[in-house]
């Protein structure tokens, strides 16, 4: 008898699982074409990208869905799909954006760079400009993590500054020197990838008197 009942009951799972439908694909940071650990959803059914930004998600009832793929430190992307009873759907890579890195692949804002000898920390980089893109020195270059702490630099006379071994996780940037505006932005540090912000012009106060802080940075994405 319990025979026969643990039978019916694979049929009836058998059965009940062959009326869903499978997705599966891959996950891609979009300037890189690197792979990247992601949380894939539909309808509160989760599966996991790992190392290699592969993911099968099964057991999605047939229909028309979002399709969500998250990362922390990238924007969420959503993919519309429809689905049919007993589907096995490869989905189109998924190319995911950081949330603060602004550009397009045809135009980026600063570069990006893979890290493969430290994966699990991130670098942010690049350069002080004033006036005619000249080099600034002695500007203050500060990142606020999201517990309060700091770390600080100053510029040399390449106007240069290099932060390495990040934690990742959100941070606040803010820089300044006397006579210039403050600027300041939020960003994303996130494990394997080196960000270059290139060049970040820093302008005059007028007569030489700074108010407030400068929230203007277009190359970057709030």
């Amino acid at each position: 008898m319990r025979y026969w009942l643990a039978v019916l009951m694979a049929v009836a799972a058998w059965g009940q699982e062959s009326g869903t439908a499978t997705v599966h694909g891959r996950v891609l940071i979009q300037l890189l074409q690197e792979p990247v650990t992601s949380t894939i959803s539909i309808d509160g059914r989760l599966a996991e990208a790992g190392a290699d930004g592969l993911y099968r998600l099964a057991g999605v009832p047939p229909g028309h869905h979002i399709l969500q793929v998250q990362s922390p430190g990238f924007k969420i992307l959503r993919i519309e799909v429809d689905l049919k009873a007993g589907d096995d759907v490869e989905l189109p890579v998924a190319e995911v954006r950081l949330a603060d890195f602004c550009g397009s692949p045809d135009e980026p804002s600063g570069q990006l760079r893979w890290l493969r000898n430290e994966p699990r920390s991130g670098v942010m980089r690049g350069a002080i400009v004033g006036l005619r893109l000249r080099a600034l020195d002695g500007v203050g270059v500060t990142l606020t993590d999201a517990r309060g702490d700091l770390v600080r630099k100053v510029t040399g006379k390449t106007g240069q500054f290099l932060f390495e071994g990040l934690k990742p996780g959100e941070y606040g940037v803010r820089f300044d020197r006397a006579g210039y505006w403050p600027t300041t932005f939020h960003t994303t540090a996130v494990a394997g990838l080196e960000m270059d912000f290139g060049q970040v012009p820093l302008f005059a106060c007028d007569d030489g008197v700074c108010r407030e802080p400068r929230k203007v940075a277009p190359r970057y994405c709030e």
